[in-house]
């Protein structure tokens, strides 16, 4: 493995990390407005099942009630995939320091045998 091999593996790892970064971030704003639509829907249905009922049942019928739920159930997933974002930025992480470790023993080593020839230059 060259440094140069090394430096474009960490450069992918990088913009795979932005690229997460960039998903949960536009997620989070997601989840956000759901959220905020699904209390929204709770509170219209509740509104309507208290102002308007007709032989005892609500006009929507718990329609709008289960379109809440069905929006909350789909945050959760978006939640979950937050999750494997986080974990997967983690890991690259991880690849990036074992890399550069991996760069600055290359580096080392590169430096002494420069130092070894210098001294066998001299001694000739």
């Amino acid at each position: 493995m060259t440094i140069e091999s090394i430096n474009n593996e960490i450069n992918t790892y990088n913009k795979k990390m932005e690229e997460r970064k960039a998903f949960i971030s536009s997620t989070n704003a997601l989840i956000d407005n759901a959220n905020k639509s699904s209390r929204e829907l709770q509170l219209t249905s509740e509104n309507l099942s208290k102002g308007l009922t007709i032989d005892g049942q609500s006009v929507d019928q718990g329609k709008l009630l289960q379109l809440s739920g069905k929006l909350s159930a789909s945050t959760s997933k978006l939640s979950a995939a937050i999750s494997v974002a986080n974990s997967e930025i983690k890991n690259f992480e991880s690849k990036i320091t074992s890399l550069e470790s991996r760069k600055r023993s290359l580096i080392e080593e590169e430096n002494r045998k420069k130092k070894m020839e210098k001294t066998d230059l001299k001694t000739d």
